[in-house]
């Protein structure tokens, strides 16, 4: 099943917004890996455009760098 590119366009912008929160924060990959329990391939591949992460992941994410995500329709 092919997915919805306006979703993978959405979860790329938050993708994007986490990532540069991160930085801000002085948050490494590795140490994101650290505190998420995610392996730090995995938060490599995560921040890559060519992957689109499921939204557990996202929400995780954005819980560990205290951004809030909300989620209006799957």
């Amino acid at each position: 099943m092919k997915k919805n590119s306006k979703i993978d366009k959405e979860c790329q912008k938050i993708v994007y917004k986490l990532k540069e929160i991160a930085s801000e924060q002085n948050i490494s990959q590795n140490k994101l890996a650290e505190l998420t329990g995610i392996n730090q391939p995995n938060i490599a591949r995560f921040f890559s455009p060519k992957h689109a992460p499921n939204m557990r992941t996202l929400v995780l994410i954005a819980g560990v760098l205290n951004y809030k995500i909300d989620v209006v329709k799957c």
